[in-house]
């Protein structure tokens, strides 16, 4: 009767990405309808309770699952540490959304087959994002040339909650440089196993690129732009030896030519103006941390908080919002403390050890996806440097999707011996 049982939890459990596919939208606007939000967490519950009942275990083991619960340990401190639960609740469900679909993919994907169907689903979903993102995205000049472009785009979508004046641009574009590392990889190396199958599943990640390239540009998101740079340089440098010379020379010129530009130059290069806007936010940020190190300001309240240190030196016609703290790392650490830092970094660090790790196994399935899952993180977190998409956010599904696909690339690649790459 007991293995029946067990066998009966592990056909239900079976049903968990289909389970958070279902829970999907009520985790992201969970103030839309909240009796049925409860009830999808408490579906959630289930299925993980009956995976853990059926097989013995929570799931399946992943190099990520330490520094996973030391993040998840930190959660609770920022949701006790909140006192605006409004603003807290959408991170809060978005967190155990992103979390829940980690899960889910690591569960379910377990074998190259099933690696391949998650990468044509993670790429499937950059499209959707993208399309999404440029029929509901914000008007923004910051280059002339690009601005107008943009409005020529119809305006499609509109009234998004959370979004009533449009996706902002700089969020747009820290969602694509997730994909673009990953759909350029897949443009170079997916292999379908016969030739006219890769050749159209290369074109189409080709023609994707593309138009992750040219919605990305329509962004006008400097911060995005140069985390896809650094994504690029990561990959080249991963997967050509020779090209970590030119990836060093290339750095190299351009450090010189800003000093030979000089001051005048290197401000319009470097986007000082809109630096200039971000320091508000980064002195208001350390403050905030300073404040409360070990427990954050509160998870989703730092533009509350921000506002009790004094009065921002902005010039604005009304009370400048500061959602975020412009900066990744410090955001995290405002949310969740120091130790949640610790955490996300450890998941980040641990990701990328595992993206290295296989693109030096010479035979590994999937090596090629290597190089694109570290490009893409990469970029994410040098876009992060000025600018972020915030832990609970709902763009940021697709980071725990691509932490998903680095745990199953690990655990796919090291099934059998392989012979380590040059």
């Amino acid at each position: 009767m007991t293995a029946d049982a067990k066998g009966i939890a592990l056909k239900i459990a079976s049903l968990e990405p289909a389970a958070v596919i279902l829970a999907a939208p009520l985790l992201a606007f969970p103030t839309l309808r909240p009796g049925w939000t409860t009830l999808a967490l408490v579906a959630l519950l289930a299925v993980w309770l009956l995976r853990w009942f059926g097989d013995g275990r929570p799931g399946a083991r992943t190099p990520l699952d330490v520094s996973l619960l030391l993040l998840a340990a930190t959660i609770p401190v920022g949701v006790w540490a909140s006192a605006c639960p409004e603003w807290t609740l959408p991170k809060l469900t978005g967190l155990i959304l992103g979390l829940a679909a980690f899960r889910a993919t690591v569960n379910a994907a377990r074998t190259p087959r099933h690696l391949a169907a998650a990468t044509a689903l993670y790429l499937l979903l950059g499209l959707g994002l993208a399309l999404v993102g440029l029929a509901a995205v914000g008007q923004v000049t910051k280059l002339p040339v690009l601005g107008g472009l943009l409005a020529r785009v119809p305006r499609l979508i509109q009234g998004l909650p959370g979004a009533g004046q449009g996706v902002h641009p700089n969020e747009l574009g820290g969602a694509l440089v997730l994909f673009l590392p990953v759909s350029l990889a897949a443009a170079w190396g997916w292999d379908m196993g016969g030739r006219q199958a890769t050749r159209a599943a290369r074109l189409a990640a080709a023609t994707l690129s593309l138009f992750l390239a040219a919605v990305l540009l329509l962004s006008q998101s400097r911060s995005a732009w140069y985390g896809a740079l650094a994504g690029l340089a990561a990959m080249a440098w991963l997967r050509w030896r020779r090209a970590r010379w030119l990836v060093l020379a290339g750095g190299l010129i351009l450090f010189l030519g800003l000093l030979y530009a000089g001051p005048a130059n290197q401000g319009a290069f470097l986007d000082t103006a809109s630096l200039a806007e971000r320091a508000p936010g980064w002195a208001r940020g350390l403050d905030a941390l300073r404040a409360f190190p070990l427990t954050g300001c509160g998870l989703g309240t730092f533009r509350q908080v921000a506002h009790l240190f004094g009065p921002l030196p902005l010039a604005a016609p009304e009370p400048y919002d500061l959602a975020h703290a412009h900066n990744v790392f410090l955001q995290v650490a405002l949310d969740l403390g120091l130790p949640g830092l610790v955490g996300y970094l450890a998941v980040v660090g641990g990701a990328l050890w595992c993206a290295w790790r296989v693109a030096r196994m010479a035979c590994a399935p999937f090596a090629w996806l290597a190089p694109g899952i570290a490009g893409s993180l990469v970029a994410f977190q040098a876009y992060g440097l000025a600018d972020t998409v915030a832990l609970g956010a709902k763009p940021g599904l697709a980071f725990w999707l691509l932490l998903a696909l680095a745990a199953v690339l690990w655990t796919t690649a090291t099934e059998v011996p392989q012979e380590r790459g040059p």
